[in-house]
């Protein structure tokens, strides 16, 4: 009977990670591609990393579901093909905050909350939604910010061309102790020089 109830469990956690998903992407346009690549790119520098199973899970989790929020803005602005306004600025940037009140809902997201609410936080402060800086920002967050703005400026978006890798890591790089952790950053240069992701 144990057994019966944990596999019905599972079974219910996969349906509502499942719809959770769907949604996401279809409210943004952004096709599972994007969270693959993020998964693949967030192994191969955990491997350079030498990271612990455990958080291993936590960072595929976040890779996955680190814009969940989005769910909550609306979809011209995400969808708009030009410069957001302030004040579209303004609702999209609530998507952390809304994002972290939704996994802390989900049992199976709730490890991955604090990750998910700061992701957009900046190595020098100046990111959102609380400011905090360098070391203050949790680890996972800090993996996050540099795949997944790497990964959206080598894709075409709405509201830009793509940039090519070589571009694209010299931009990381020039933003390596202001936007991000400047550790984390050369450590992503060297592997995705090493990979095709």
């Amino acid at each position: 009977m144990f057994q019966l109830s944990v596999s019905e469990s599972e079974r219910i956690t996969n349906s509502i990670i499942y719809k959770m998903e769907s949604t996401l992407h279809k409210k943004t346009q952004e096709t599972n591609d994007h969270s693959n690549r993020m998964v693949a790119m967030v192994l191969k520098l955990g491997e350079k990393l030498n990271i612990n199973i455990k958080r291993m899970d936590s960072l595929k989790l976040l890779a996955k579901f680190h814009d969940i929020g989005k769910v909550a803005v609306p979809g011209h602005i995400l969808r708009k093909p030009g410069e957001l306004t302030d004040k579209e600025y303004k609702k999209v940037k609530v998507h952390s905050e809304k994002g972290y009140r939704i996994a802390k809902k989900v049992p199976v997201l709730n490890k991955v909350a604090q990750g998910i609410l700061f992701h957009h936080e900046r190595w020098d402060g100046k990111g959102y939604p609380h400011g905090i800086k360098g070391k203050e920002i949790p680890f996972i967050s800090r993996i996050i910010a540099i795949v997944d703005t790497y990964d959206v400026i080598t894709h075409k978006r709405f509201y830009k061309n793509a940039l090519c890798k070589r571009e694209a890591l010299m931009e990381i790089n020039k933003c390596a102790g202001s936007q991000f952790d400047p550790q984390l950053a050369v450590y992503f240069i060297e592997v995705m020089q090493k990979n095709e992701i």
